[in-house]
């Protein structure tokens, strides 16, 4: 809506990522969520306020972050019917293009193997004229 800004942090999250950007060892220990990352004092951590600011500053105004934690919060389900598919200008997407090209190869996989399979009208043998020794000429 552009009035928010969503962190989501799946499952996979390394414990790592979770202490530098939080300051805790997984996501069951960020109690209560966070409205703005901490600010601790290591590069990851630096590096993703960083782009929130200047994504902040393009903008003009100062988002909303809500951190999203997968398989926990009841914000999971907002988040995803949030977000959008890139409609291309209502042209294909990316998976309609896919499904098209397989569809595509698949078909003339078939026409192809139909052809090869298909019993073809045999033709009478055209008939070659002898005209002497081709090398006669060259001795």
């Amino acid at each position: 809506d552009g009035d928010t800004m969503f962190l989501w942090m799946g499952t996979d999250v390394s414990e790592e990522s979770w202490q530098a950007l939080f300051g805790v060892s997984n996501a069951h220990q960020l109690k209560p969520v966070p409205r703005r990352l901490p600010e601790l004092p290591n590069s990851f951590s630096i590096r993703v306020r960083e782009v929130i600011s200047h994504l902040e500053q393009q903008t003009g105004t100062m988002r909303r972050l809500i951190i999203v934690r997968q398989n926990l919060d009841a914000l999971e389900i907002d988040f995803a019917n949030m977000l959008m598919e890139d409609t291309n200008n209502d042209g294909m997407s990316y998976l309609d293009s896919v499904i098209k090209i397989c569809a595509m190869c698949t078909g003339l996989y078939r026409i192809r193997s139909t052809m090869a399979t298909r019993q073809l009208p045999l033709e009478a043998p055209r008939q070659r004229r002898f005209l002497g020794d081709p090398f006669a000429r060259l001795a």
